[in-house]
């Protein structure tokens, strides 16, 4: 906080790595003390094309209305020791916040999500870090509510990725840059989608994410237009952090 108070104070631009805040109250106070293009948070992964291609294929109603949404990311780790991630005053928790928190972001933007409710929360937890957390939320997007399974671990190995379940279709994908999406209709035919855009407009690598973020933050200070990941834009990604937090640190 320090160094954000700095930086507004002498009208500086800045850069924030997630997690961007702890709680809606914090982000609202943060975000305040700077113009909506002066202030990006490193939520580059909306800039993947498979983030782009969800959205369209959501948003064109190609395989009906969507349904619900189930979402895997579980990886077996030891990894610990001194550092700021067995520490939850400086991480702000565990997995869920430190690394699985880009893909809640990346489901609210392309479901168009306005609001969220967190239903219910299961978690393995120590000294506020979590290490296992399955949550049931439900998301208020343009074509109604819908509800979202997760499951985030580092004591299990999941079948990781993403499920979202259609009218007529299921389609299941990675959320990498260059993930391919599966599709099984309702009549057993099964099919995968890839390269719906010019890698040039969507990056397929990470690379050309970190590109396009830096390129879209620039180009929003020299317009004075909101930029990608503005504060504004990602305060539901707080919401739905803090939402879930309030019941592991109760």
């Amino acid at each position: 906080m320090p160094y954000l108070k700095a930086a507004s104070r002498l009208k500086k631009s800045v850069y924030v790595e997630k997690p961007f805040a702890l709680s809606v109250q914090e982000h609202i106070d943060i975000s305040s003390r700077f113009k909506p293009n002066e202030i990006a948070i490193g939520f580059q992964r909306r800039c993947y094309k498979i983030a782009h291609e969800l959205k369209q294929i959501i948003e064109s109603g190609i395989f009906g209305s969507l349904k619900n949404i189930d979402f895997k990311q579980g990886y077996f780790t030891l990894k610990g020791g001194q550092g700021y991630l067995s520490d939850a005053k400086l991480s702000g928790g565990g997995v869920l916040i430190e690394s699985a928190i880009h893909s809640f972001d990346q489901i609210l933007n392309f479901t168009a999500a306005t609001e969220v409710e967190v239903d219910d929360v299961n978690y393995i937890q120590k000294n506020g870090i979590d290490y296992d957390t399955t949550v049931q939320s439900y998301l208020t997007t343009p074509i109604g509510k819908i509800p979202v399974t997760s499951h985030i671990s580092t004591l299990r190995n999941l079948n990781n990725g993403l499920t979202l379940s259609f009218d007529h279709a299921t389609i299941k994908c990675k959320l990498s840059p260059d993930a391919i999406i599966n599709v099984l209709s309702k009549n057993g035919n099964q099919f995968s989608i890839e390269n719906l855009f010019n890698p040039q407009n969507y990056p397929k690598t990470i690379n050309g994410s970190f590109f396009l973020f830096w390129g879209k933050f620039i180009e929003a200070l020299n317009d004075n237009t909101e930029n990608l990941t503005s504060a504004r834009s990602s305060l539901l990604t707080t919401t739905w952090m803090e939402k879930i937090y309030v019941t592991i640190n109760q």
